[in-house]
């Protein structure tokens, strides 16, 4: 009988990224090939552990992978891709908050799409939390100390990413901030990038034959190009940029587009004879920059073919260099008039004019 050694995957334990809770239930199912998951505290072991060969391989979210000292280990894929957006914990959606309603808030890009949807409620971080009066013990658990001041009355609702929310017991009502594709009228929140990849790592030469039905191709696929546009971000945007990057059936984007009256998905994924174009498949590509205030916007979308999903990121990317550079310039005055045009709109037309968006300033009074 022939004995089947199990690959050694290594995990963090309880990790707020959600990698903790996927990866034994997506590993260890049957109709995988066989795996011993072992929990180890820290990345640094996990690290040397795999180069000494005591691991096959670690899973780990993208995010983890960015602070790794990648020396000798490569990125083999991805599990399917974990939900990528946050969430809101409060006892009503994020429309139904009261005026003026305590928020918590730490992400930078979250922080801001949460004032272009509320600009009324009140946004603090929980380091202003830590230093007022009254609050609960604090908790190496993060997310659950801030639901213990929420249940305490002092803070009205706080965001997190959907890992962290999972370390709450017991569990509180929860509000998706999502993308809202399905709900145009609803203020969306494209999530920040590099969100629910649980990125499977090895030594370089590792057999990927070995990970046959572990690698999810679809995600591996949305992890390479997110990475390649999140790489090309100047350093300053990147904290303040949302980005999502990923597949979706044409079956999906017609019944999306035909319920938002969306005709330019429509005739991106249709033929001249109203039906679905030979690719099964495209790639949607989504961001976002916002002002301090939520008030300006600088968003690019595209839809690609799988095949032409490189050459379209590099149009993403530069429609959006176009854009930021757009709206954060200065204009200078003209002097061409427009026969269209009243004198009093073409001395408006002509002057010079203050920059549409500033990304590191408020323009609130």
């Amino acid at each position: 009988m022939e004995v089947v050694e199990k690959l050694k995957i290594g995990i963090l334990p309880q990790s707020p990224d959600g990698t903790w809770k996927q990866a034994p239930k997506f590993l260890n199912d049957k109709s995988k090939p066989e795996c011993e998951l072992l929990e180890i505290p820290h990345i640094e072991s996990l690290e040397s552990l795999l180069r000494d060969g005591n691991l096959d391989l670690m899973a780990i979210s993208s995010r983890k992978w960015e602070q790794c000292d990648k020396q000798g280990l490569v990125v083999l894929g991805s599990l399917p891709r974990r939900e990528p957006t946050w969430i809101l914990i409060s006892e009503d959606k994020p429309e139904y908050l009261q005026k003026g309603a305590l928020v918590i808030i730490d992400n930078p890009l979250l922080v801001r799409q949460m004032k272009r949807a509320r600009s009324d409620l009140e946004i603090k971080n929980s380091e202003w939390l830590e230093k007022q009066e009254g609050i609960p013990e604090i908790m190496d658990n993060k997310s659950q100390w801030l639901d213990e001041c929420r249940k305490s009355g002092l803070i009205d609702g706080f965001v997190t990413p959907r890992g962290a929310y999972d370390l709450i017991y017991p569990r509180p009502r929860r509000h998706t901030l999502g993308i809202q594709r399905d709900e145009p009228t609803r203020e969306r929140f494209i999530p920040p990038p590099m969100g629910g990849f649980t990125l499977l790592i090895a030594r370089v030469g590792f057999p990927v034959k070995e990970l046959v039905g572990l690698i999810d191709e679809a995600s591996s696929l949305s992890y390479r190009l997110e990475k390649s546009v999140f790489d090309s971000l100047p350093n300053n945007l990147k904290e303040i940029t949302g980005l999502i990057i990923e597949q979706r059936k044409i079956g999906t984007l017609i019944r999306q587009a035909k319920g938002n009256d969306d005709e330019h998905i429509l005739e991106s994924v249709l033929d001249p004879y109203k039906r679905p174009s030979n690719s099964a498949k495209r790639v949607e590509m989504m961001i976002e920059t916002l002002n301090p205030n939520g008030t300006r916007t600088a968003s690019c979308e595209r839809l690609s073919t799988i095949e032409d999903s490189s050459m379209a990121i590099i149009r993403l990317l530069q429609e959006w260099n176009i854009l930021i550079k757009s709206m954060t310039s200065e204009h200078e005055p003209s002097s061409r008039k427009f026969p269209q045009l009243s004198d009093e709109e073409n001395e408006q037309f002509m002057s010079a004019q203050p920059a549409m968006m500033n990304l590191f300033e408020s323009d609130e009074n």
